[in-house]
């Protein structure tokens, strides 16, 4: 336990395993696993338990029939810390790789409690789901549901098979009055809440849409389509709207006043270049507008600007323990020039 436990810690966390028992028998558990950083222990997992294949590791999968916690307990969000700098690595490869495959056909969480630090009240909630993951294809179920209140639900339902030319993206969020969501939103009275997005299709010619309502009033509209191209390239439109201050914090509402209509159009090549044709976002508050080219391996050329639309629009933000207030008005910025030196120039 103490190997694991240094391998997976680090500077600004620490990670405390018991010494799990029969992990090569194909039942391994572990009575508890604690994440910890400079205030603590955060959270905390108890009584697993994975049921696996070891032999299916010869054929290069990790196979399990369940993994079940019995008990998890988050106390509160990890203290922030302050992200070391990225060395600048060049890329070469085109996706995602596992190195081995993943399935599970079990995942069982039966007690998740989350402590009143972390939404302003504790909630206790069950979660369930299944996972199956190669290079060639994701899918992946997971429900959730808060144990005092059936109507409380979290549903997603996700295949990504770009061999077989198929994408499914379905989510469902369901609260009454009180719930988790808004209070992590922060939004004010923690109205009750609903979201669903559903999207399905072959991935050449995919569209999605995402519906929402607050209190039962609908506040967000938005279609999606995604087209590969003759050139192989990925089209993108993303179209819609609604009164998205709605689901938004206090401390933001004021850039979006009334209702924002969102529209993007939008090529990415397989090299990883972002040709935006179009892309404007327009409320009461403001105009924000952007086109041109962002290439992580090639010539940028990226322009926007951003408009009050009735005098600066008053922002507070939380920075540092304090509310920092300022202003914004009219902003217009440009991104030109090779990747390795890029030059991005704004003027107010």
């Amino acid at each position: 336990g103490r190997m694991i436990s240094s391998l997976a810690s680090g500077p600004d966390r620490n990670v405390t395993i018991t010494a799990p028992r029969g992990l090569l028998t194909g039942n391994l558990r572990v009575e508890s696993v604690a994440l910890s950083d400079s205030q603590g222990i955060y959270a905390r997992a108890d009584d697993i338990t994975v049921d696996w294949s070891p032999l299916s590791l010869l054929r290069g999968t990790f196979h399990a029939n369940s993994i079940r916690i019995g008990n998890l307990m988050v106390n509160r969000a990890p203290a922030a810390v302050e992200q070391p700098q990225a060395q600048n690595q060049n890329s070469s490869g085109s996706g995602f790789s596992l190195p081995v495959a993943v399935k599970v056909e079990r995942i069982d969480l039966p007690n998740i409690e989350l402590q009143r630090e972390l939404a302003g009240r504790p909630f206790q909630l069950a979660a369930e789901g299944a996972a199956d993951a190669t290079d060639e294809r994701v899918a992946l179920q997971l429900s959730a549901k808060r144990k005092d209140a059936p109507n409380a639900l979290a549903k997603t339902d996700l295949v990504f098979a770009p061999a077989q030319n198929e994408l499914k993206l379905q989510a469902l969020v369901s609260e009454p009055q009180g719930g988790l969501l808004a209070r992590l939103l922060h939004l004010p009275g923690a109205p009750s809440l609903a979201l669903a997005l559903d999207g399905r299709g072959p991935l050449s010619n995919w569209t999605g849409e995402l519906r929402g309502t607050v209190d039962g009033k609908p506040v967000i509209s938005i279609d999606g389509k995604h087209v590969i191209t003759p050139q192989a390239t990925h089209s993108i439109h993303i179209e819609g709207g609604g009164q998205l201050a709605e689901l938004l914090p206090p401390t933001i509402r004021p850039l979006f006043i009334g209702r924002t209509d969102v529209i993007v159009t939008a090529n990415i090549g397989n090299n990883g270049r972002i040709e935006i044709k179009n892309g404007t976002l327009t409320n009461g508050a403001m105009k924000l507008s952007a086109s041109g080219a962002l290439d992580p391996s090639g010539d940028n050329s990226l322009t926007g600007s951003l408009a009050a639309a009735n005098g600066p629009v008053q922002i507070e933000w939380p920075l540092n323990g304090q509310q920092a207030r300022f202003g914004l008005d009219n902003l217009n910025f440009t991104l030109t020039g090779p990747a390795e030196s890029s030059r991005f120039n704004a003027t107010a």
